[in-house]
């Protein structure tokens, strides 16, 4: 006797998107059915986007099975064979055996779900996987599902697609501080106008400190920090930039030059 399956598979992501710089972990929730004869050596077949691991895999596997019992509409497709006993009459929890192997540069998950994955046998299968490095994957990454089985005759499911979206999500902080906190000028400036090359005639030292920082989880380019202060007052200097110093990979271009009176500054050791 030939035996034919009816293999059929819906499948979903809790997770609603990838983080570049993160190590996501996603739990994939898989419905598979056969609702026709035995299915042998059946396994459930996952192709990996580039950057993700397999970690583990559950199953609950029900006997018999309904389509309210079902997640989504996808699989209330699944009426063909469906069996009017009560669904409880057999349920068990189970860790699946699953193999990691690569074909045609391709990596994938093999695991196996019955031998034979009987008739009116329903199995819930979440499966969790690791993704990273995604700096490179685009707008979204794929995973490809299937049912697949030793039978002649129609011995796959049907392919399920599961887009996830890779998203940019970075958290910025900025900290500063003065040094001192506060000074007390003047109203009329008693301090030479454009003469002295001495830094310290034209007022007492005010040093800004400014922290950016990226908690991410991930990197960002292009980042600009932009400093507004007031310059002058009553046509004098009230704000002079004497020096700018960084620390790390920064580069700073003041619209206001740097020393434009060529005062002479006081070198600290």
């Amino acid at each position: 006797n030939i035996c034919i399956p009816d293999l059929k598979l819906c499948a979903d992501m809790a997770d609603k998107a990838l983080l570049i710089g993160a190590e996501n972990v996603v739990l994939i929730h898989i419905t598979a059915v056969n609702a026709g004869e035995g299915a042998y050596e059946a396994e459930l077949v996952v192709e990996l986007p580039k950057g993700a691991y397999f970690q583990t895999a559950h199953s609950i596997s029900q006997k018999h099975y309904v389509v309210s019992e079902v997640r989504n509409e996808e699989c209330a497709g699944f009426e063909s064979g469906t069996a009017q006993d009560p669904p409880a009459a057999s349920e068990t929890a189970s860790k699946l055996i699953c193999n990691s192997r690569k074909e045609n540069e391709t990596h994938l998950v093999a695991c196996e779900i019955g031998n034979p994955m009987k008739f009116q046998t329903k199995i819930q299968v979440d499966m969790e996987v690791s993704v990273s490095q995604l700096e490179e994957a685009g707008d979204n990454v794929t995973f490809k599902i299937q049912l697949k089985s030793k039978n002649r005759d129609n011995p796959n499911s049907n392919v399920k697609l599961l887009q996830v979206p890779v998203k940019v999500k970075a958290w910025m902080k900025l900290w500063g501080n003065s040094a001192p906190a506060s000074i007390l000028l003047p109203l009329v400036t008693e301090y030479p106008k454009n003469e002295s090359k001495k830094v310290a005639d034209y007022g007492p030292s005010v040093e800004h400190i400014y922290q950016l920082q990226n908690d991410g989880p991930s990197s960002v380019s292009g980042a600009e920090l932009l400093v507004n202060f007031p310059n002058r007052f009553r046509e004098s200097f009230l704000l002079y930039i004497t020096k700018v110093t960084t620390e790390g990979s920064i580069s700073c271009s003041p619209s206001n030059e740097t020393n434009p009176l060529k005062v002479r500054l006081v070198q600290l050791n």
